[in-house]
Parts: C-alpha cells; structure tokens; sequence
C-alpha cells in the first residue's frame, strides 16, 4: 500500500468532534440535538437527514466533516471508494422496526435495517460512484480495516477512499472514527500505527 496516505481524519463521541486529532467542536453530547447542530453547520438544508436513522446520521455527518473544503474533481467521482465497519450493524433500528410490527410496520424505519444504507446515503448526496463495502466486525480493529483497503486497491482503480468505523448503539453509546485516504504526497502514510494514532478506541 505504497504511497497512500491519510490525507484527513473526523472522530465523533460524546459530543466532542476531533479533526486530525485537534477538538473542533464540544457539543452537548445529547445525541440528537448535537447532529442536527452539526448538519447546520456542514450541511445545512439537506433536508433527507432528518428521515434518516441514527447511524446514517452519525456516518452522515462525518463523512460531511470530513470532506469540508475537500472537493473530488468530477471525472473522479466513479473512483472514490468507500469502506466502513461496525460491529452493531443496524441493531437500534431492527428494534425499532420490530417494534412498530405489532401495529403498521413502517418502511420509512425498514429501509434502514441494512448497514450499507449509510454508505449509500453518502454516495447519493456526494455523487460517489466507486466501490463500496460494509463490515461487520466485533471490535474497531486496524489490521482488518487494512486487509479490506488492501483487497480494494489490488482489485480497482480507485484514487480516493473514504474508511473507518461508524459504530452506533444508542444516544449514550456511538463512535464514528472515519478517514480520506488518497495518494496525495506529503500526508500521513496509511498505516496501523497512524490510523490508531487518529482513532478515538472505545
């Protein structure tokens, strides 16, 4: 994985929004108000946010962070990739649409009961076109995020990748450690070390 590097990393928990390992913003740490403060101030008058489930949201508005000031050329768009894990998956909202089963069961809830959704809510509002993958994995765990990349990059020609853990499991207990990896020279290089350097561990 010679010559990529980590060209910008957002961690999110507890309120506290880190870019490149500097705090940026200590929020309240009530889950719902603090993302919709942040989609105010990174994506204001995107209106599908508020439809989406909390970990859609959290992915959301990190992969917004993230991608601040960064702009993809157009004729790029179809080789930006995106590999992301967890290990809940979409539990918190299987539960909510079991629940709304005994009446109703609404569809809006159950579009949101696969992991990948996310992923494709990024790619919509972004326009990404590349390859994309979601794992589930029981702990954040920097030598398998690395097996994934390595297999991406040996397999496509992807230029960019946005990569990480976007980890929700109720308003008290959420984790999203994403990165924009790129063969941009005199960055961070893409390595254990450094994506542990960047990560906030839970």
């Amino acid at each position: 994985m010679n010559n990529w590097n980590i060209i910008k990393s957002v961690s999110i928990s507890e309120g506290k929004v880190f870019v490149n390992n500097e705090l940026k913003h200590s929020l309240s740490g009530e889950f719902g108000p603090d993302m919709k403060e942040l989609l105010g101030i990174y994506s204001k008058g995107y209106g599908k946010f508020f439809k989406m489930d909390k970990l859609s949201k959290l992915g959301f508005i990190s992969t917004e962070i993230l991608l601040e000031s960064i702009s993809v050329p157009e004729h790029e768009l179809n080789e930006v990739a995106i590999v992301m894990g967890n290990s809940e998956a979409t539990t918190p909202t299987d539960k909510k649409y079991y629940e709304s089963m005994s009446g109703i069961p609404s569809p809006g809830v159950f579009v949101y009961t696969l992991p990948n959704i996310f992923v494709g809510e990024i790619c919509i509002k972004n326009k990404f076109k590349g390859e994309n993958l979601f794992y589930v994995s029981r702990d954040f765990n920097p030598d398998e995020l690395l097996m994934h990349l390595k297999a991406l990059l040996n397999s496509t020609d992807t230029k960019h990748i946005i990569a990480g853990w976007v980890n929700f499991n109720d308003d008290n207990d959420y984790l999203s450690n994403i990165y924009l990896i790129s063969q941009v020279e005199g960055k961070i290089e893409l390595s254990k070390d450094n994506i542990l350097k960047f990560a906030n561990i839970k």
